[in-house]
């Protein structure tokens, strides 16, 4: 049954595109989506989308997941006061539960729940169900499962069972539409330091060490670290949200746009330094 539906829907899409064969495999119906953009029958984003559909069974969760130690973590035991503050700060609704022993997701604990908590005092009460994933999973079987189960996040594990990371039902879809860009995303110049006023920058976070230095005549160093992004995040010890601010020598780093993933813009602003005869 399931064999006759594919055949009409590629009998359906083969008659749409105006072809007299249908395709017979997936690999067949991807030339087919490919001569349909260049005979303009389809627009090029609407192709690559539904190529990308086909080609989410071979990519797997662990190509996409958020690592582990760049995830905000509740504590079991932690108060609500502090989750409350917490959620104000990160900007995020999803949040993985971990044990006591600082090993084992027991849960996640979405931040509406803490709206309608109604005097519940204890993680434990709020925490919901996790669903969990393993590192070798097809993002196509990983999407059915969102949808079936109506979750938008899934905790990853690996063979042993230990928590790895986590991805979301965004991360699946953005490997078909592509990454959403922020609206204070800067317009593409080419340029990974821009100056925007006196002693004031935009600078991208893949920007190199190396490169900044030369820039601003400055001597930021890590020989663990190659980019500004990489140097800001080992100081936080986390992904920071748009807003987030860290001084490091003599510059100020405030991001600009960020996501659950990396940093992407900083605004930079280069603190002068103080005269000898300020400072007496």
């Amino acid at each position: 049954m399931t064999s006759k539906r594919r055949e009409s829907f590629m009998d359906h899409v083969a008659s749409y595109f105006g072809y007299i064969s249908k395709p017979i495999n997936k690999a067949a119906f991807r030339q087919l989506c490919m001569k349909s953009m260049a005979d303009d029958v389809i627009r090029a984003q609407e192709g690559s989308q539904i190529i990308k559909i086909l080609e989410l069974e071979n990519t797997r969760v662990r190509d996409i997941m958020i690592t582990r130690s760049a995830i905000r973590l509740i504590e079991v035991d932690q108060r609500i006061e502090e989750i409350k503050n917490l959620i104000k700060t990160s900007g995020h609704s999803r949040f993985p539960v971990i044990a006591e022993d600082n090993k084992k997701i027991i849960g996640i604990l979405l931040a509406k729940d803490l709206v309608v908590s109604r005097g519940k005092k204890s993680v434990k009460d709020l925490v919901r169900k996790a669903l969990f994933v393993p590192e070798n999973k097809k993002l196509n079987n990983l999407l059915s499962e969102f949808q079936k189960r109506h979750q938008h996040m899934a905790i990853v594990i690996n063979e042993y069972g230990d928590f790895t990371g986590i991805v979301t039902i965004e991360d699946v879809i953005e490997q078909i539409t592509g990454e959403i860009e922020d609206e204070h995303d800067p317009q593409q110049t080419g340029k990974q330091i821009l100056k925007e006023g006196r002693d004031r920058y935009l600078v991208q976070a893949t920007t190199s060490i190396a490169e900044f230095n030369d820039y601003f005549n400055a001597q930021l160093k890590d020989d663990d670290i190659d980019t500004i992004g990489g140097l800001v995040l080992k100081q936080l010890g986390f992904i920071p949200q748009k807003g987030t601010e860290i001084r490091i020598d003599r510059f100020k780093f405030t991001v600009r746009s960020a996501n659950e993933r990396q940093i992407k813009w900083f605004d930079v602003h280069k603190i002068a330094k103080k005269s000898r005869k300020s400072q007496e």
